[in-house]
């Protein structure tokens, strides 16, 4: 119905927003993962093939796949933290709530 449409509308307006603050490659690194449903390991063999590393401070040739989980990491705790501050129940979203979400909608 309308009023589950606009709750729905406004959640991923939210998630939207809190990924628009990330860094730009921390939005690069969630929309490999959850759009393009490419692997820390396809992630780090684009970053080697193409000599762009989506890693401050480090070359793309020194790139491991705990690199990449990591920094996923690191950007699914950001969106994470901004999405609770905005709902009163702050424990009712978890990290794999939030992956499923991105898996199912894309970044």
């Amino acid at each position: 119905d309308a009023d589950n449409m606009f709750i729905i509308k406004e959640f991923l307006s939210c998630i939207s927003e809190a990924v628009s603050s990330l860094t730009d490659y921390q939005r690069c690194l969630l929309r490999l993962r959850y759009k393009h449903h490419m692997s820390a390991t396809d992630i780090v063999g684009f970053c080697k093939r193409t000599g762009c590393s989506l890693i401050p401070n480090k070359a793309s040739s020194q790139l491991k796949e705990q690199d990449i989980f990591y920094e996923l990491n690191k950007a699914l705790k950001a969106v994470l933290v901004q999405i609770r501050a905005r709902y009163e129940e702050q424990d009712s979203l978890s990290m794999g709530h939030l992956k499923y979400i991105f898996e199912e909608i894309g970044v």
